[in-house]
């Protein structure tokens, strides 16, 4: 069943009139069907759970604040499944593509679940709302290119900014035509209740609030009939209920107007393909003469420093360095930091050089191919030194965060030098590789391989030392390695250090109990560690 609302006839004057322009297009005409009109009023429900679920939140009468784990798993399994019903009502059926990042999306979705608070919990919330994009989009067909490559990056544009917010107003428009149409004569005064209801929602709460606070009698009533007179409770839900509808809106105009086509093509391939032929103005002459004085600049840099540079190796101390912190530390961050330049600047100079018919420059290939094999061995040095300090004097956030992202660069160079060597949709491979890569650092427990590389390197006499404190700023994914640490440590300071640290968490989890602790705050890792404390 289906209900469509037509665009509006034009004025009779603007019939009879010959001297008028020509009417601006219409907009593409609403196609709602059934299955729209209940997922309108579902994802106000998804909307409401988005701030219930997945924000931190203070521990009942304490100052402790707690961030979301099992909510945000919850928020987005349930997002995933309300749309994979929609549009398999609708018709969409998935896709290998659309398969393989819903796949990416439960995996991202499992980290909040299992573990402590991730150091990257931004970057993996973000991460997720993407790939939730895309996954949509990729199910739709509503893909820029049919092919994975670099213009995903288009796609990501139009899905967050241009198919939501063009359909932003969707929902009110099926609601109120569902009960405008014949067809729903049969609800006309149940469906409008109920968005009665709905839309005083808020007021209600409200007028309850105001009631509770000025009247003791009528809060005891409420407290014996609801048990659930929480001034404080209220007032955030009321709160939910109004910033939920604008994240309702969004969900429904994302997966409506994919469904339907609707906005779909204000960014088409054409308008990609222009984009990027409009940038290539640039002479290539006026690109070639950086990226040779760039090549020559490295070069001249790897003949002065070879013994230096490679010195990281072969895990010695090049001459005038007394300590291995003092050689990893110098330069390291330096190599990076150029790494990433040289990645920018073959990003711009292929992006704005001309290009002959027959395609790119071969001159601008074999300088963007030198440079990038420079690179390469860049990060290769840089890598050694940190490896080299790593086995020194162990991991650290940093270090392993470090270690990751050149990882991710050497990976991406790779796949630029193979491609400055036989042309391929580089972009492919590229977009998989960092997503595979982030979904390893995010599903590793990275904190906890911190914790168990620095005590098991010191137990075993690799390292003189374990940092303590370091460890215990770590999640509660640090809690076994430090009582590992505190009943095998050879040194007795180290081993009280561990015992007081251990003694001083175990104090705090004795302020905040199990059972105060909001139910969606739940993740694997931290009960795991509680239990643990508790059998100290």
């Amino acid at each position: 069943m289906s209900y469509t609302l037509s665009p509006r006839a034009p004025d009779a004057a603007t019939e009879t009139s010959a001297a008028t322009p020509p009417a601006a297009p219409q907009k593409p005409p609403l196609d709602f069907r059934a299955v729209d009109i209940v997922c309108a009023l579902l994802t106000l429900a998804l909307g409401f759970l988005f701030w219930e679920w997945s924000t931190p939140r203070f521990v009942a009468g304490t100052d402790t604040l707690v961030f979301p784990g099992l909510g945000v798993t919850l928020f987005f399994l349930a997002a995933v499944c309300l749309c994979a019903v929609w549009m398999r009502i609708r018709g969409i059926r998935q896709n290998a593509k659309s398969l393989v990042t819903l796949a990416a999306v439960i995996a991202g979705a499992l980290p909040f679940t299992l573990y402590d608070t991730l150091p990257v919990y931004l970057a993996l919330f973000g991460f997720e709302i993407i790939v939730c994009l895309l996954w949509v989009c990729f199910s739709c067909g509503s893909e820029i290119t049919t092919r994975l490559s670099g213009f995903v990056i288009f796609d990501v544009i139009n899905q967050a900014f241009i198919v939501p917010f063009a359909n932003i107003f969707t929902p009110v428009a099926a609601l109120r035509h569902s009960f405008r149409n014949r067809a729903a004569s049969k609800n006309k005064r149940l469906a409008p209740a109920i968005i009665g209801v709905i839309v005083a929602l808020p007021v209600i709460a409200l007028v309850i609030q105001l009631l509770v606070a000025s009247d003791s009698g009528f809060n005891i009533m409420l407290d014996k009939l609801f048990d659930f007179a929480d001034l404080p409770q209220m007032r955030r839900f009321v709160w939910e209920a109004i910033l939920g509808i604008p994240v309702a809106f969004f969900i429904f105009g994302l997966v409506f107007g994919n469904a339907s086509k609707r906005h779909t093509e204000m960014i088409t391939s054409e308008h990609a393909h222009n984009f990027v032929d409009k940038a290539h103005r640039i002479a290539p002459a006026a690109v070639y003469a950086p990226l040779i004085l760039l090549n020559a600049l490295y070069l001249l840099f790897f003949a002065a420093m070879t013994t230096y540079l490679v010195s990281g190796f072969g895990h010695r101390l090049p001459a005038g360095y007394d300590t291995y912190a003092e050689y990893a530390r110098r330069g390291f961050f330096e190599l990076c930091f150029v790494a990433a330049i040289n990645l920018f600047a073959l990003g711009f100079a292929w992006m704005l050089s001309k290009r002959a018919a027959s395609g790119h420059p071969k001159p601008l290939r074999i300088i963007g191919g030198t440079l990038t094999a420079l690179t390469l061995l860049l990060i290769a040095t840089a890598a050694s030194k940190m490896l080299l300090y790593v086995d020194m004097y162990g991991l650290s956030r940093l270090r392993l965060y470090t270690l990751w992202f050149m990882l991710v660069l050497a990976c991406v160079f790779i796949a630029l030098l193979i491609w400055h060597i036989h042309t391929f949709n580089a972009g492919k491979p590229i977009v998989i590789i960092c997503a595979v890569l982030f979904l390893a650092l995010v599903l590793s427990n990275t904190d906890g391989i911190i914790a168990k590389h620095n005590v098991k390197s010191y137990l075993s006499g690799k390292t003189e030392t374990v940092d303590v404190f370091m460890l215990n700023d770590l999640s509660d994914a640090a809690v076994p390695a430090m009582k590992e640490l505190g009943e095998k440590a050879p040194d007795k300071l180290i081993r009280a250090e561990a015992h007081n640290l251990l003694a001083q968490r175990m104090s705090e989890v004795s302020v905040v109990r199990s059972r105060d602790l909001p139910v969606m705050s739940f993740n694997l890792q931290s009960a795991e560690a509680r239990a643990l404390l508790n059998r100290r």
